[in-house]
């Protein structure tokens, strides 16, 4: 089990996830919402008995009703979820839509300042950085993502292009609590 090769580390987290949209709920998981908000539950829960420090997935979020992904993500912080992830597992949202996921779920979950709001995008429509500014811009507080935007298919977020936009504007974006250093080699360590 995951938390028992932990037990050396000073901190750690676990991240569990499932699948939220009703095309996975349906073809892959072939159950509910209902029953999906179950082992959300538990999953969060038995996480809990090993770290205080739960990080939840809302699997496929950006093809989720935001409705659904609501109900997910308020069950998942009442069961003791510290970090809320929503990705945009295929790379299918715009920025506009994506902000509007993230501002959605804070108009409609009543306990979501009790979680940070991360995201974790793809960049199968070119738009993993975009919609990471644009989620940060509608209250994500956490950017999930690869150097480069090394990733699966088109790849994920490219972090060191999420950090120059912030640094490239006169109002920054999203605060760092340690800076990253740029320097002229940029990202050629990680090529």
């Amino acid at each position: 089990m995951a938390a028992e090769s932990l037990k050396v580390a000073e901190a750690f987290r676990i991240h569990t996830f499932i699948a939220t949209s009703p095309m996975h709920i349906a073809t892959k998981l072939r159950s509910t919402l209902d029953e999906v908000i179950e082992r959300a539950i538990y999953m969060v829960k038995r996480a809990r008995n090993y770290t205080d420090d739960v990080e939840f997935s809302c699997e496929d979020a950006g093809r989720t009703p935001i409705a659904d992904l609501a109900r997910v993500v308020e069950a998942a912080i009442n069961a003791g979820a510290t970090t809320i992830n929503i990705p945009d597992t295929v790379g299918y949202t715009m920025p506009f839509e994506f902000a509007g996921i993230i501002s959605g779920l804070y108009e409609r979950v009543p306990n979501i300042d009790k979680a940070i709001i991360s995201v974790h995008t793809h960049d199968d429509l070119g738009l993993a950085v975009g919609n990471s500014l644009a989620a940060v811009h509608a209250g994500a507080r956490q950017v999930e993502g690869a150097m480069n935007g090394i990733g699966e298919r088109a790849g994920n977020c490219s972090l060191e292009e999420v950090i120059m936009a912030d640094r490239s504007k006169f109002v920054r974006i999203f605060s760092t609590s340690t800076p990253p250093s740029i320097t002229r080699r940029y990202g050629a360590p990680a090529s």
